[in-house]
């Protein structure tokens, strides 16, 4: 708004310039959050996991997890495992989250498909929609790694928990 102590517009200017200096690029900043999955791998800088400022995700699994190895091709697998009473989810064998009710994902027709614990799924990528499973409970395609079932499963991004194994 144009107020000053009077009313043209070189006097608002002289107004704006005696107030204190702010930083736009520190209020930038501030506010700004890359979603780095592998940070070290692209040279961004930043903190470290639990270092102050550092920044996570809620959601356990990521649209690059559809992603295949450019050199490899090979596909990301989910596995979710029962241990001591709670479902241990994990992508090619790393931790992702912890959940207490059982995986069941559903099919394109609605059918409800429980996940077979300790089988791998592969996580599939889908053209142009892989950025709808970046958020809790929002559908992540899968599908059978060994066999003759090749069907595709939806499976609601579950968030990320450490609940009940700490230590």
């Amino acid at each position: 708004a144009m107020t000053s102590s009077s009313n043209d517009f070189a006097s608002w200017v002289e107004d704006q310039l005696a107030l204190p200096v702010g930083s736009h690029r520190e209020f930038y900043r501030s506010r700004t959050n890359p979603k780095y999955e592998f940070s070290y791998k692209v040279g961004a800088t930043g903190p470290r996991p639990c270092e102050l400022h550092s920044r996570w995700r809620r959601y356990a699994l990521s649209s690059l997890d559809g992603l295949s190895n450019r050199k490899t091709g090979w596909n990301k697998h989910l596995t979710v495992d029962l241990i001591n009473g709670k479902y241990i989810w994990k992508v090619d064998g790393s931790f992702r989250t912890v959940t207490t009710t059982f995986p069941i994902g559903h099919t394109k027709g609605g059918t409800e498909r429980p996940l077979v614990l300790g089988h791998r799924y592969k996580i599939i990528h889908k053209q142009g929609y892989s950025w709808v499973a970046d958020c809790v409970g929002c559908p992540v395609s899968v599908m059978p790694s060994s066999g003759d079932d090749t069907s595709e499963i939806l499976v609601g991004n579950p968030e990320v928990s450490v609940a009940g194994i700490e230590g």
